[in-house]
C-alpha cells in the first residue's frame, strides 16, 4: 500500500489459496483462485463493513471487444497479471485511520489484511 497524488493505492502482487488445485487436480497459479475482494475504507478495528467490492473479472485489465468472459477466461487472465499485480485505488478523503481488506478465493475462503492509514 502507498499514498500517491490523493489516492491509497492497494497493489497486490500475490493471491494464492491454501487451496490450490481444481476439481481435475491441476495445480492453480497465482490469482486463478481469487473470486473477490471486499474493503471497508473506515475499518473500527471491532467488525468490518463492506464499502467497496471487487469481483476477479473486474480486476483484470480492460478488453475491447469482449463482453462476457466464462471462469475459463478469467482464469488465464489473472494468471497472465502475476507479474504486474493487481492496483486498487480509494480516494485518500474516503477512508479513514484502518482499511480492511477481504480477499474471497474460488471455494469460499476469506482471507484479512489490515492496512493502517495513519502516519503514511
Amino acid at each position: 500500500m502507498k499514498i500517491e497524488n490523493g489516492k491509497v493505492k492497494l497493489i497486490i502482487k500475490e493471491f494464492r489459496s491454501q487451496y490450490y488445485k481444481d476439481e481435475e487436480g491441476q495445480v492453480l497459479d497465482n490469482f486463478e483462485t481469487l473470486s473477490a475482494i471486499f474493503i471497508d475504507k473506515n475499518y473500527n478495528g471491532k467488525y468490518f463493513e463492506m464499502d467497496e467490492v471487487y469481483f476477479a473479472d473486474e480486476l483484470l485489465p480492460k478488453k475491447s471487444n469482449k463482453k462476457k468472459e466464462d471462469e475459463e477466461d478469467i482464469r488465464k487472465e489473472l494468471k497472465e497479471i502475476k507479474d504486474k499485480g493487481l492496483l486498487i485505488e480509494l480516494d485518500k478523503n474516503k477512508v479513514g485511520e484502518k482499511i480492511m481488506v477481504v480477499y474471497s478465493d474460488i471455494y469460499g475462503n476469506d482471507f484479512t489484511e489490515i492496512f493502517n492509514i495513519k502516519g503514511v
